[in-house]
């Protein structure tokens, strides 16, 4: 699987009390940018990252406070914010280390010293990428090789604005399901505005209202479709009564159609 490699890089120089003890200082330091190319996508896509932490904002702590970790996404910029992270006072670099997927963001936070003292330093880091496209992604991060955070996030638009529908299939028409590669989505067009308009799509190709009365219309959810540029919904949709079952139609929340490509196809 190809995947992106993004190395931000930023170096703090903190005064050092020898034995005992280090200075408090609360400043930010100016983030880094680096911007590199994507190599997972078919046109290569350039990811900006950013950096940047407090120096050590308390030390000497009996009680050493977990890491608190949330996330935002605005606009194809994922932003992780991480607090109390516990490092050690001294002159240091901190690097922060990513690999995206089409599935899985990892970041390695790292601290490299130079000269240590004898005191526990927290701090708090701030570290984004862009270019991310709508989805879900399993985000991993780490600090010195130990997990401390491993969740599944939804990297969307609030205002539900994103990529087009246009664009997206231009781009891809076919998603994978689960963990097979042979069963799969294959985009067959749009047959409404959203779910309910797509279903009296198929009412009319299928005149059930000429031929078949009292029939109920059936779905059941498609999981773990590999769609990574929002979280809509998938389903299997079919129409039946006491004398009527029609074959099965594949159809997303926002009214597009799909054929189902099962492995012995």
């Amino acid at each position: 699987m190809k995947r992106t490699l993004i190395i931000s890089l930023l170096v703090a120089a903190m005064s050092v009390i020898a034995f005992v003890g280090c200075e408090k200082e609360d400043t930010i330091e100016k983030p880094t940018i680096t911007a590199v190319d994507s190599l997972s996508q078919t046109t290569p896509v350039t990811h900006n990252t950013t950096l940047s932490y407090t120096q050590c904002k308390s030390h000497g702590q009996k009680d050493i406070p977990e890491e608190t970790i949330s996330t935002n996404y605005e606009n194809g910029i994922l932003q992780i914010m991480v607090e109390d992270l516990c490092i050690s006072c001294g002159v240091y670099t901190v690097v922060a280390e990513s690999e995206i997927d089409a599935q899985t963001i990892t970041v390695d936070f790292d601290v490299i010293y130079e000269s240590q003292a004898n005191c526990i330093c927290l701090i708090d880091a701030d570290y984004s990428i862009d270019n991310i496209k709508p989805g879900n992604y399993e985000l991993i991060i780490r600090c010195d090789g130990l997990v401390i955070y491993q969740e599944e996030i939804t990297c969307s638009n609030q205002s539900g604005e994103g990529i087009s529908e246009e664009n997206i299939f231009a781009e891809n028409r076919e998603f994978s399901i689960g963990n097979s590669e042979c069963n799969k989505l294959v985009y067959n067009g749009r047959y409404g505005n959203d779910f309910n308009s797509a279903v009296d799509s198929l009412r009319r190709i299928c005149r059930l209202d000429e031929y078949e009365d009292g029939y109920e219309v059936m779905r059941e959810p498609i999981l773990n479709v590999h769609f990574n540029y929002d979280d809509r919904s998938f389903y299997s949709v079919w129409f039946q009564n006491e004398n009527y079952l029609s074959r099965p139609f594949w159809l997303d929340d926002r009214g597009n159609n799909y054929d189902h490509l099962f492995c012995d196809d």
